[in-house]
């Protein structure tokens, strides 16, 4: 990764919806870089510098499901946003649920925004590109 290159880390086990998240991401900017990480243990240490296989600059936004295998996304917002370094990076849940308790706790757990995934995948690709428009064009972010 290239020191003016942006990058988005796509947290998502299902690889189907990885593909239509990704495919959403590149339409609003093709030379984003979307790192997906299908768990959150894997997710957590990339973005804490401890990926070997990885870049340790950490990512400018990341999509985070809330139902992953092993370490949820519960877990995983809770580990980034309570990281002096790292709690200032966007997250944004993107999942199935609508279930208030869940809406609640991401945001109790500091997450930036909740997503509903939508089923058409026209819609989630709109949803995605002006999620990337807000946060990565028009919000001014700290320079870390």
């Amino acid at each position: 990764m290239s020191a003016g290159s942006r990058t988005v880390l796509l947290v998502e086990d299902n690889l189907i919806d990885a593909r239509l998240a990704r495919e959403g991401v590149e339409k609003f900017d093709p030379s984003l870089e979307v790192i997906v990480c299908q768990y959150g243990e894997e997710a957590i240490e990339r973005v804490m510098g401890k990926d070997a296989r990885a870049p340790s600059v950490p990512p400018n936004l990341i999509l985070l499901d809330l139902n992953l295998p092993r370490l949820d996304g519960r877990s995983v917002l809770t580990a980034l946003k309570t990281h002096p370094d790292h709690c200032h990076i966007p997250v944004i849940v993107l999942t199935t649920s609508m279930a208030p308790e869940d809406i609640r706790e991401s945001y109790r757990l500091r997450a930036n925004a909740y997503l509903v995934k939508p089923f058409d995948v026209d819609e989630l690709h709109a949803m995605l590109y002006s999620t990337c428009e807000y946060w990565l064009r028009v919000v001014t972010l700290p320079v870390i």
